[in-house]
């Protein structure tokens, strides 16, 4: 990494010293102090949008939010907007790929200035008097939380030597600071959601981690929990690392459950106990762990417990008037969260036949599935 002149150097350290003051308005903070501090006024920020969470399976440029913009007039950036952006030679999707993991790169180390000049991008962009463009990626580990993008104008010249040091310089602090501030503003989030939540017993609120591992939860999970494993829809709380938690019972319905909260987008994950329809949605966010060795994934689960104690009472007398007896006792079965297996098990017939009676209750209920079968109950 090139070394800093002194006049920067002695600026670095103020420059440092105000980063961690701005974390609620982070970017904004990180350009006005830029301009503060050194001689390069014109800057826009382009942050990630902190809630899109498994961002490492987005496209890059999906990843990013609203500009924030520093000393450029808001006929310029609609301009941008209307005539530059998809031809923007720094957008990643468009950059060559031996720049992709570049932390500063300039007009020059995509193209001759004299070809750049040539471009309609470039032409569009002197029509503010921005003649020089550099970018800083704002890359934290294999993730990009950023770009900073700095313009001279004809006046101030091109981007120098001492220039380039500088905004590899800053890239490796703001890169630091800005992950602290995103995983702040995250757990400030988090942890009012819980608070709102706590005293609501109809709603009940777990985090965890992408291992499935239970951080905290609410006091309507861990009653929920209770009535899950004590109906036997969930399976008993194992010894070792579930039982060892805070909260073990909670730790085992969510273990049980597993993938399904995470995969399904438009259907929640359910379970059935002694009668009430347990609904799991699943929301994520991204935060730094403890040390701020690397982003990790974070997901708030939210449990609804349907407000019918009974799905066999009232219209679903009627509802399953259709059925044979043994299909409406394998719905309540069902209902309880037992598995084919278990339900072969309980009634004493093969999972085969079991499996062909479901076929059945699904073909004369009209629903597809056993998440449509717990719904279609709860709703009448």
């Amino acid at each position: 990494m090139a070394k800093l002149n002194p006049a920067d150097t002695a600026a670095m350290l103020d420059f440092v010293y105000e980063l961690p003051d701005g974390y609620l308005n982070f970017p904004q903070h990180v350009l006005q102090l830029i301009s503060k501090y050194f001689s390069h006024h014109i800057l826009t920020f382009i942050p990630i949008n902190t809630r899109n969470i498994a961002f490492r399976k987005l496209q890059m440029d999906s990843w990013l939010n609203d500009y924030v913009s520093l000393n450029l007039s808001d006929a310029s950036m609609r301009n941008y907007n209307l005539h530059c952006f998809e031809d923007d030679i720094f957008r990643y999707k468009n950059l060559p790929q031996r720049l992709k993991n570049k932390t500063v790169v300039y007009i020059e180390d995509i193209m001759p200035y004299e070809q750049y000049c040539q471009l309609e991008y470039a032409r569009q962009l002197m029509k503010f008097n921005l003649a020089y463009q550099a970018v800083i990626h704002l890359n934290y580990q294999d993730t990009k939380l950023g770009v900073i993008s700095v313009y001279h104008t004809p006046e101030e010249g091109n981007f120098t030597e001492d220039d380039f040091a500088l905004f590899e310089t800053l890239a490796r602090f703001i890169t630091q600071h800005y992950a602290i501030a995103i995983g702040n503003s995250q757990r400030y989030m988090a942890s009012t959601m819980f608070e709102a939540c706590y005293d609501r017993l109809d709603l009940g609120v777990v985090m965890i981690n992408d291992k499935l591992q239970v951080i905290k939860a609410n006091s309507a999970a861990e009653m929920f929990a209770d009535a899950i494993l004590g109906s036997g829809a969930g399976a008993k709380v194992k010894k070792g690392i579930d039982a060892a938690g805070r909260y073990p019972h909670i730790q085992q319905v969510i273990r049980d459950i597993g993938s399904p909260i995470f995969l399904k987008k438009t259907e929640p994950a359910t379970l059935s106990a002694d009668g009430n329809l347990f609904e799991f949605y699943s929301s994520s966010f991204v935060s730094p762990n403890k040390n701020l060795s690397k982003i990790e994934s974070l997901y708030i689960v939210f449990i609804f417990r349907n407000s019918k104690a009974d799905l066999f009472s009232g219209a679903n007398q009627q509802l399953l008037a259709v059925l044979t007896n043994r299909e409406a006792e394998i719905v309540r079965l069902i209902s309880k969260g037992y598995t084919n297996a278990q339900i072969s098990e309980e009634i004493y017939i093969s999972v085969h036949t079991v499996k062909t009676h479901i076929l059945n209750i699904y073909k004369k209920l009209h629903v597809g599935n056993r998440t449509s079968l717990l719904h279609k109950l709860a709703s009448e």
